[in-house]
């Protein structure tokens, strides 16, 4: 049969173990084509790469510069005589509004220091992969979140076919991890590995960590941009948090009723 009602037919399969993802950001090679465990005679050649390890660690380096500034020793003292007296004064009255002022400009400084120290120890508790990549898909824990980042990398792609290359691969590979991410949520949930009052709480710590994202990407790295797209997954999940509180509701609800008539059966 050929045309529209025509069927695929599979000569072969290939499997890329994923477990190297997790310290890697390349896997892949030339891959056999196997058909029920045994060789076909032929290969395949892929590769899949991601920006950072699933791990979410980094490697980095600190380098520390020391200088050194110089200045004139001892000190030039000019000599004092009656002719400058009058002119030393004035100095020192400037001298004085000058330290004044300094006087001035270091309260300013100093509150200035204060906040800033303040705000660095309200983003301590954020991770270095927070700071740096605060869009990475390591930090999507929502299920919600997850599905609407797929949605718009399909049509993203949909819509702009003539995208670079290593653009559109970026793309691709971060569907792919989502996708697994929401799998691997989803078969959690099902098989009781994590409860309903669990995921609950997820969202709940994600979205006070994804706050304090968007606050650290507007006031110290003054990307306005980068927060207003923290918000709005921050936007998506609260939405969720509430319809779920909704069905935690309506199941102890349910559960209650089901204790009243179980006790009024037990009284007759």
């Amino acid at each position: 049969m050929f045309g529209a009602f025509s069927s695929d037919e599979l000569i072969g399969e290939a499997d890329v173990p994923l477990s190297p993802l997790i310290t890697q950001v390349r896997i892949g090679g030339n891959l056999d084509l196997m058909s029920n465990k045994k060789g076909v005679g032929g290969s395949i050649r892929a590769f899949l790469k991601i920006r950072l390890p699933l791990n979410g660690e980094v490697s980095s380096r600190t380098i520390v510069h020391r200088d050194v500034f110089i200045d004139h020793w001892p000190p030039i003292q000019p000599i004092q005589t009656n002719n400058n007296k009058e002119s030393q004064d004035e100095q020192e009255n400037e001298d004085q509004n000058t330290n004044t002022a300094n006087d001035d400009e270091q309260k300013i400084d100093s509150n200035c220091g204060k906040k800033k120290e303040e705000e660095e120890d309200q983003f301590s508790v954020l991770n270095d992969d927070e700071k740096e990549d605060p869009h990475s898909f390591n930090h999507l824990e929502s299920n919600d979140v997850m599905e609407k980042e797929l949605e718009t990398i399909a049509q993203t792609l949909l819509q702009n076919p003539d995208l670079e290359e290593e653009e559109k691969e970026e793309l691709i590979s971060r569907q792919s991890f989502v996708s697994i991410k929401l799998q691997i949520l989803v078969a959690k949930v099902q098989q009781e590995q994590l409860s309903l009052e669990g995921y609950g709480d997820l969202l709940s710590d994600r979205i006070k960590r994804d706050k304090l994202i968007a606050l650290f990407l507007k006031n110290s790295k003054n990307d306005v941009e980068g927060a207003i797209k923290v918000m709005h997954r921050i936007k998506i999940m609260e939405k969720e948090l509430r319809s779920f509180s909704e069905v935690v509701e309506e199941e102890e609800e349910a559960v209650k009723e089901e204790e009243i008539v179980v006790e009024e059966e037990g009284d007759y």
